[in-house]
């Protein structure tokens, strides 16, 4: 880690010629010794640097915490400070620019590796956190594009699947209609007898209602059993309870019960509302 480029801002130009010397015979690369902020700033914005020592008093408009401030914000370059002072209120200031270190004045050589090399690591350590971060967010992302492509295949799956029922639908109502249905008026003829005649009414009522290409049919709607549909179609078609009954060969109660259960889901049981007229909507 000793290859990362390390900046010395230190104004007094004595302390930070004996810094950068320390530095180079600890083997680490100075990227550049300044003395003011706003040299530290600019130089900054050339050159690559991952590694500030940073002095807490700085001369002139930027001291050393709104340099590290915009050193941070701007590059994202981590900060050490390097202090005289044991000033609390300039060290609270200081510990909202986020250090990663202090060296007191005056430091031995020991102590400068010691804080860089523990620098250092912190810096390898959210190096990692933000690659980890990322190459998560970029997982999801992957993950999120994937979902909305299996979406819309889904989607185009579910509307051909739809036409093709559709289709099926049409083709048999067609088939209903031309082949089956006319040759209820040539039984009526050719034998005419009035319970026939009601059971081929109630069956062509039957057959027109399932040749209608509807998507949501009443019995899906409200979940009706057979007989319940039967005995639908026939009350659509104004039959009485007794015709029902005769119709389907169970008794009047048979029929009054199962009006009973219709009523009840289509939710208008114990209301004063007529069943045909809720039926034909």
């Amino acid at each position: 880690m000793k290859d990362l480029k390390i900046l010395i801002v230190e104004d007094e130009r004595i302390l930070a010629e004996d810094l950068k010397e320390t530095l180079l015979e600890l083997g680490y690369n100075v990227a550049g010794n300044v003395g003011s902020g706003e040299e530290a700033v600019e130089l900054a914005s050339k050159t690559e640097i991952d590694l500030a020592l940073m002095d807490i008093k700085l001369e002139g408009e930027m001291d050393g915490v709104s340099t590290a401030e915009a050193l941070r914000d701007r590059f994202d370059i981590p900060v050490i400070y390097l202090t005289a002072f044991s000033d609390d209120a300039l060290l609270q200031k200081a510990k909202k620019t986020e250090p990663f270190g202090y060296v007191i004045k005056p430091y031995r050589a020991s102590e400068i590796k010691s804080v860089i090399e523990m620098a250092l690591f912190k810096i390898e350590v959210e190096r990692k956190r933000k690659e980890s971060y990322k190459n998560l967010a970029s997982e999801a992302q992957d993950r999120a594009n994937k979902l909305v492509k299996m979406d819309t295949t889904l989607k185009t799956l579910m509307e051909y699947r739809e036409n093709e029922k559709n289709e099926v639908i049409r083709n048999v109502a067609k088939n209903l209609n031309d082949r089956v249905i006319p040759h209820f008026d040539t039984i009526r003829m050719r034998w005419p007898n009035k319970e026939l005649n009601n059971l081929l009414d109630a069956l062509t009522t039957t057959l027109r209602e399932i040749a209608k290409p509807s998507e949501n049919t009443l019995s899906d709607s409200i979940n009706l059993t057979p007989m319940e549909c039967r005995v639908v179609d026939l009350i659509r078609q104004g039959r009485t309870s007794k015709e029902i009954s005769s119709l389907l060969g169970i008794t009047v109660r048979g029929v009054t019960f199962h009006r009973g259960n219709i009523r009840k889901k289509l939710g208008i049981q114990n209301k004063k509302i007529n069943l045909k007229a809720s039926l034909s909507r």
